[in-house]
């Protein structure tokens, strides 16, 4: 596969170069494109993960399984995110854009196919084997290849693609791809897979998936492109004259940076939590008497508010570009209300619940395009799909502890009235409390505005 750039028309900026002389900046139409594209492949790589956690019980079926083993097929992401994210991290970088987006599009599309031949392979429907089984979390291992080569780059594909007016905004809508695939993923299955012809549909799902995966990789291969011709911002002009560095000199540039350290481990600690949270959100519901229906309800407002007003911040955020000061914010608002929900989680108490869950998702989920941009500002000239994949592995570790710990922990408590702090609860405090505390010691400098503002800033004053 070559890599493809664009010669597509666009606007033209003009801003001062190193030497004095005028630099031309272009934002090329065809961006817009690129940035669909990238959120289709993200958020299909989000539904191929949470498919079968909504009807585990089905899938059980189907395949003649435990739900350990359905379990294993969203668990397996989480696992492989960490070890996967270096190897994206060489394909940006050896590679380029275009070669690893196409190939996470590619692997997608091969895990859906091996999905579906999972379910082929059942001689009757709910009929269950070996093979199919091992087919299928041998698809779930190829989606959780391409995660990372997704998730790492929406940091990346908005300096590359758009100026700074738009930067921010551009990140918030490639951050979510994935969250609205996650959404998606969760309410698709249920209304699809059910009735008595309850297998067969599972056969009709996945064939729907790979049609929509072998689209989404020929729009990828044929229209996606590296990047433009033109530089869209100086930021992006002056980190392409950079000497590149060998990866291990990057981690180490990163990690001796005080103030991306911060964010790795409190940012880390909170992404795990809400990993967690949106995994156990039943779990955690049903000990004070709350349905399945109603635990759906509460997973809907967390992710529906956190989509809403992480739009309205990327707008904000393009206009006056506050990164620590809406981080700040961001976390002490998460903070707050996770505490709150904590303390209101008992039995009868559905509206202050419902609230809550929609004031944890308004505050939490903007932090994902936040963080990444902050990462991307205190390490510049640093490739951003390196920050945001440092960051995310911290929250998927994190996440894995958190699920395995506090799903023994709820599952070991008796009924939950919230007037007597179960040993869960308090270990989400003392977390989210420490994250907190710890967010507020975060100043991280504006290297990468400093470099669109002041043109004449050498790059070597940056790193």
């Amino acid at each position: 596969m070559q890599q493809k750039e664009t010669a597509a028309v666009g606007h033209v900026a003009g801003a001062p170069s190193d030497d004095g002389d005028a630099a031309v900046h272009k934002a090329y139409r065809i961006r817009w494109l690129v940035m669909l594209i990238f959120c289709m492949a993200s958020a299909s790589n989000a539904v191929l993960w949470i498919t079968f956690a909504p009807i585990n019980s089905l899938v059980q079926e189907f395949y003649a399984c435990s739900a350990a083993a359905v379990n294993a097929l969203s668990l397996v992401y989480l696992i492989a995110y960490v070890p996967f994210s270096i190897v994206a991290n060489l394909v940006f970088k050896k590679q380029g854009m275009y070669r690893a987006i196409v190939l996470a599009v590619f692997l997608d599309f091969l895990s859906s196919l091996l999905r579906f031949l999972s379910a082929a392979s059942n001689a009757e429907p709910r009929g269950g084997s070996d093979t199919g089984y091992a087919l299928l979390l041998s698809g779930q291992t190829l989606g959780a290849m391409a995660q990372p080569l997704l998730t790492n780059a929406p940091a990346l594909m908005a300096s590359r693609w758009f100026p700074t007016k738009e930067r921010d905004v551009a990140a918030v809508v490639m951050s979510l791809a994935n969250p609205v695939g996650i959404a998606i993923g969760s309410v698709l299955p249920t209304f699809y897979v059910i009735g008595d012809d309850a297998g067969v549909r599972m056969y009709d799902l996945l064939l729907v998936e790979m049609g929509v995966m072998a689209a989404i990789f020929i729009l990828a291969l044929i229209f996606f492109a590296e990047k433009p011709e033109l530089h869209p911002s100086h930021s992006e002009t002056l980190k392409a004259t950079q000497q590149e560095l060998p990866l291990r000199s990057e981690l180490g540039l990163m990690l001796s940076n005080r103030d991306y350290r911060i964010l790795f481990v409190c940012f880390g600690v909170g992404l795990g939590f809400f990993n967690a949270l949106t995994t156990l959100v039943e779990q955690f519901v049903n000990k004070s008497g709350y349905t399945s229906d109603d635990a759906g309800l509460f997973s809907g407002l967390l992710i529906g508010t956190g989509i809403i007003s992480a739009i309205i911040i990327g707008l904000v955020l393009d206009r006056v570009h506050k990164y620590n000061f809406v981080l700040k914010l961001l976390f002490v608002f998460g903070g707050t209300f996770v505490i709150i929900f904590v303390l209101v989680l008992r039995p009868n108490n559905m509206p202050v619940l419902a609230f809550t869950f929609a004031g944890m998702g308004s505050a939490m989920l903007p932090l994902l395009p936040v963080v990444f941009q902050c990462a991307a500002e205190c390490t510049y000239p640093l490739r951003e799909d390196l920050t945001t994949g440092g960051i995310m592995s911290a929250g998927q570790v994190t996440g894995v502890v958190f699920i395995v710990v506090l799903g023994e922990m709820v599952d070991a408590q008796p009924v939950y009235d919230g007037y007597v702090f179960e040993p869960a609860y308090i270990l989400i405090v003392v977390c989210i409390v420490s994250c907190v505390l710890g967010i507020l010691l975060y100043n991280g400098s504006y290297h990468r505005l400093k470099a669109d503002q002041d043109p004449l800033s050498p790059a070597s004053t940056i790193a």
